[in-house]
C-alpha cells in the first residue's frame, strides 16, 4: 500500500494544496477555497487564512485572455471560486453538470431513508462516495451506509434488504469477475454495470456497521478510506450516531488535518475505551433471544453469500460490500499526479 504520508522532505504549503488538488482531480472534481482547506493534505492542522494566502489568483477577463493566462500558469488555476490543476478548467463545468444529477439523487435517499427510520435498530443511514460530494454522474448509483444498534446488524439487515427493494430501485449484486481486469479509469466515478445494464439511480447497500465497530480496522486506514469517512454525510442519525462515528475514527487526522470538527476531537481516548467497554458487555452478557438469532440470521447470510463472494468483508458486526480495490486503484493514480507535478513522496508496501 502507498504511504501517502511519507514525504521526501518537509513539504510547504503550496505543496499540500497541490498535492490536495492532484487527489480531488482523480474525481474530476475541482474544488473551493473551504474544501481545499478541509481536505489539506498535510501533516498538521493550517488555518484557513494561511491556506487562502497560498492559492492562486482567480483568472478574470474575456474567455480567449483566461485561456492565455491559464497557459501561462504554472501548477494550479482558478476560475469561478474553483481551483484546479493546470490544464483542467473542463472541471468546472462537470462538476455543476454533477451537482444536477446528485441533487435528484439525493432526494430518492432521503425519501428511502424516511422509509428505514420505521425500523428501530438502525442508528444512521448516509451517503457515502460521490454522491455525498455531489460529484455523481448520471448513471451512478446511490451508496448508502448504514450503522445499527449492537448486535443487531444481521438482523436489520434481513429487514433493510426487502424494505428498500419495495421502495426504490436496489442495486443487485454484480456477477463474479476479475477486479485485476476491470479498467482501472473508471472506478472513481463509481459507474457499476451488470450484463450491460446501468443501474442508474438505484440503492447501494454496500456498507454495514454495528455501534460497537465504528472504528475502521488499521488494515483499512490509508488517504483514500479517510477521505471516505470525513465525508459520510448523514441522511438521519440517532444518538449522536455520526459524531460517534467520527470520533472513533479520528486517526484520519494523520492524512486530513482539518477534516473534522473540533468537537469530535475531544476525549477521543476515553470514547474509544467506552466502546471497548461495550463490546466486552456484548460478549460476556448472557444470550437472548434475539442474540441467538442475530447468530442464525448471519450464518444464513454468510452462507448465502458465499458463492457470490469476491473482495468483500463479511463479520458479525460489520459488512463491507466492495467487490473491488478501490483505494489501491485510487492511490496509484494518485502517486502518478504526484510524480508528474513534482512532489512525488516515498512508496512503501
Amino acid at each position: 500500500m502507498i504511504n501517502t504520508r511519507a514525504m521526501t522532505s518537509k513539504p510547504s504549503l503550496k505543496d499540500a494544496i497541490l498535492r490536495t488538488l492532484c487527489y480531488a482531480d482523480i474525481f474530476d472534481f475541482p474544488l473551493t477555497s473551504e474544501e481545499i482547506h478541509r481536505f489539506l493534505i498535510c501533516d498538521q492542522n493550517q488555518n484557513i487564512s494561511k491556506v487562502a494566502e497560498c492559492l492562486p489568483a482567480e483568472m478574470v477577463g474575456t474567455p480567449r485572455t483566461v485561456e492565455k493566462a491559464m497557459r501561462g500558469a504554472e501548477q494550479m488555476s482558478s476560475i469561478n471560486g474553483y481551483y484546479f490543476l493546470k490544464g483542467r478548467r473542463r472541471t468546472v463545468l462537470l462538476r455543476r453538470k454533477r451537482e444536477k444529477h446528485a441533487r435528484k439523487k439525493a432526494a430518492i435517499a432521503k425519501g428511502v431513508g424516511k422509509w428505514l427510520m420505521r425500523i428501530p435498530t438502525i442508528k444512521m443511514v448516509a451517503l457515502t462516495g460521490a454522491l455525498a460530494m455531489q460529484n455523481s454522474e448520471e448513471n451512478d448509483d446511490i451508496d448508502l451506509m448504514i450503522i445499527t444498534s449492537r448486535n443487531r446488524l444481521w438482523l436489520t439487515r434481513l429487514f433493510v434488504v426487502p424494505l428498500v427493494s419495495l421502495v426504490a430501485e436496489r442495486r443487485k449484486p454484480l456477477q463474479k469477475y476479475d477486479s485485476v481486469a476491470m479498467p482501472a479509469r473508471r472506478i472513481p466515478t463509481s459507474r457499476r454495470e451488470n450484463g450491460g445494464k446501468q443501474w442508474n439511480n438505484a440503492i447501494c447497500l454496500n456498507l454495514f456497521l454495528n455501534e460497537t465497530a465504528l472504528s475502521l480496522h488499521p488494515s483499512q486506514r490509508n488517504l483514500y478510506t479517510a477521505h471516505e469517512v470525513a465525508q459520510v454525510k448523514p441522511i438521519w442519525t440517532r444518538d449522536r450516531t455520526h459524531e460517534r462515528f467520527l470520533t472513533q475514527n479520528t486517526w484520519i487526522l494523520e492524512h486530513l488535518p482539518n477534516a473534522l470538527p473540533k468537537s469530535t476531537q475531544q476525549q477521543p481516548n476515553r470514547r474509544r475505551k467506552n466502546t471497548k467497554g461495550i463490546r466486552q458487555e456484548v460478549e460476556n452478557r448472557p444470550a437472548r433471544p434475539g442474540d441467538i438469532l442475530e447468530t442464525v440470521a448471519y450464518r444464513l447470510q454468510k452462507r448465502y453469500m458465499r458463492a457470490k463472494k469476491t473482495r468483500e468483508i463479511v463479520r458479525p458486526n460489520a459488512a463491507f460490500f466492495h467487490p473491488r480495490d478501490t483505494a489501491k486503484l485510487v492511490l496509484e493514480k494518485y502517486q502518478r499526479r504526484l510524480k508528474r507535478y513534482g512532489c512525488m513522496p516515498e512508496t512503501a508496501t
